[in-house]
């Protein structure tokens, strides 16, 4: 076994062969030799790491310095915050001194309550911005009152126009049983409701102002009455057609004129076929007498 391995090292060299206690004696110093280059790894290796620690060493090392500098800087600080503290201090001894040779004539009735419990600062906020809130609200609404110039009761319309009051036609209801307007195609057409209901509210408050204008025609001949105002469905129609129907009864002449060139409702109210157009009459009279 020997002679094959030697044989593999060495190849077709001679080979020279040892007796056994030669044998014995390489393969002891074979071994020595091993542990020796084992040893000398682990030399080198110990060495390595040495030299490791040493560089890391000598990397803080040069940081000594910075450290000794800022060392002496937080001494400097702390020596005058010592300083200031002492000085405080004496102050403080100074000053309680002082106080135990005032004699004073105050004293403690009780001392503070803790409260046991968290207020609840958030529902305070709250109630004082809804308290704030309803104060602009009066506010404002006052300033509105102020500045509003609007009648709102019918002395105030007396006191403000200074004329001959002559009635009072109530709010017609739109409740069944009451209803003064009918709807047809989603438009509001007035009723008679002093022939309709001759015995309501309504029917009495334009027989009182037939009475008051009847007085007035007494002083002054008046022929011509003119219903009107200022805007749109405040029941001009309305109180039209049915002062027409109340001075008929009456026995009188009545000529109901629509000066509505916009939307004319009497016809409808009347149930008549609209023919005659008021705008088409006064063009017409107008080129007669241009001609």
């Amino acid at each position: 076994m020997l002679q094959k391995q030697i044989y593999e090292i060495v190849g077709d060299q001679e080979v020279i062969l040892l007796k056994n206690s030669d044998l014995d004696i390489i393969q002891e110093l074979t071994l020595e030799l091993i542990k020796l280059e084992a040893n000398n790894i682990a030399l080198a290796e110990e060495l390595e790491y040495l030299v490791q620690i040493e560089q890391e060493k000598s990397q803080k090392a040069s940081l000594i310095p910075q450290f000794e500098l800022q060392l002496r800087q937080l001494e400097r600080k702390l020596n005058t915050s010592q300083n200031a503290y002492d000085l405080l201090f004496n102050k403080l001894h100074k000053i309680e001194f002082a106080e135990q040779q005032n004699i004073s004539n105050i004293r403690v009735i009780s001392s503070e309550i803790i409260p046991q419990k968290f207020v609840n600062f958030y529902f305070v906020y709250y109630l004082v911005s809804l308290l704030l809130g309803l104060m602009a609200a009066i506010g404002v609404i006052y300033l509105l009152e102020i500045t509003d110039n609007s009648l709102k009761s019918v002395e105030e319309a007396k006191k403000f126009f200074g004329c001959t009051w002559l009635g009072i036609i109530p709010v017609i209801s739109g409740k069944p049983g009451g209803c003064a307007i009918a709807k047809i195609n989603k438009k509001t057409i007035p009723q008679l409701i002093v022939k309709e209901n001759p015995v309501s509210k309504i029917h009495e408050s334009y027989q009182i102002l037939y009475s008051n204008l009847q007085f007035i025609r007494s002083q002054n001949q008046i022929k011509t009455i003119v219903i009107t105002s200022a805007i749109a469905q405040e029941g001009k129609s309305s109180i039209a057609a049915n002062l027409a129907y109340t001075i008929a009864q009456r026995g009188e002449n009545v000529l109901l004129i629509d000066a509505n060139f916009h939307s004319p409702t009497q016809y409808k109210i009347w149930d008549m076929i609209y023919i005659i157009i008021l705008d088409s009459l006064i063009c017409s009279q107008n080129k007669f007498l241009l001609n």
